[in-house]
């Protein structure tokens, strides 16, 4: 019994050191004198051309028609200004990117 608690105990320990050495956070930067902030990969900027179906610059967010589909943005603060001139039935150019499922615009351009 003692045998199975020795070994029970050592796996224990050699996973924490494991888990220590290796980072033990996927997305964290192990290098020395880095910041631990997690790693973030970054998107790259999409285009997509539409009708406006509504635009609430309360809310941040943005919905045009295009192909026959209604797609659903949140837009950054670089953006928000071109948004409270926009209306139904105006034709957008958008600049976004796309993360976790979201979708940001950066540039909004009329016509």
């Amino acid at each position: 019994m003692n045998r199975v608690w020795t070994y029970l105990s050592a796996m224990l320990i050699g996973l924490s050191l494991t888990t220590l050495v290796f980072g033990g956070q996927p997305g964290y930067s192990p290098e020395p004198g880095k910041s631990l902030a997690p790693v973030e990969k970054s998107e790259a900027s999409k285009e997509a051309m539409g009708e406006v179906v509504k635009a609430d610059p309360a809310r941040m967010s943005l919905v045009i028609k295009a192909g026959g589909n209604e797609l659903t943005f949140r837009v950054a603060e670089q953006a928000a200004k071109a948004l409270v001139t926009l209306k139904p039935g105006d034709k957008v150019m958008l600049q976004y990117t796309e993360a976790h499922g979201m979708r940001t615009v950066q540039e909004i351009r009329k016509g």
